[in-house]
């Protein structure tokens, strides 16, 4: 999607900044709007995290972007997707990933027929225990039953 035009067509006007946070989204692994903030401010010291806030509410009206909450107060953005995707959260580290397997289509039909419901999978978190995690645990378990 072409940002410049798509808020040039919608009455925005494109300034360094919002091209600048947009760019943070991008390369960032779905930051918040803290490190979104850091990210900017290297270019920008002048934002302030007001000024992001709006942006991001803004990028968000405009379907520019997407926000999941992963918990907590942890809202994370990352540009808008046409594919479903489900984001992966591990309880032990933190450690999160997307899935975007094929799978959703069936789940999300499934859903849709069983409750009459309609899954906005840019805003769904799954949470678990991601491989490392588990293999820690299961080395520790095997150390403790040693002694």
């Amino acid at each position: 999607m072409d940002w410049k035009e798509h808020l040039r067509r919608h009455g925005y006007r494109v300034t360094p900044q919002r091209i600048a946070i947009l760019e943070a989204i991008e390369t960032q692994d779905h930051p918040t709007a803290e490190t979104v903030l850091v990210e900017v401010s290297r270019q920008f010291p002048s934002l302030n995290r007001t000024t992001v806030a709006r942006t991001l509410a803004t990028l968000g009206e405009q379907g520019l972007i997407e926000h999941t909450h992963f918990g907590g107060d942890a809202t994370v953005y990352h540009l808008a997707s046409t594919r479903p995707h489900l984001h992966v959260i591990c309880v032990e580290c933190g450690k999160q990933q997307s899935y975007e397997g094929p799978a959703l289509g069936s789940l999300g039909a499934e859903i849709e027929r069983s409750v009459d419901f309609h899954v906005d999978w840019s805003h769904t978190a799954m949470y678990g225990t991601c491989a490392e995690c588990r293999a820690a645990a299961q080395a520790e378990g095997t150390s403790e039953e040693a002694d």
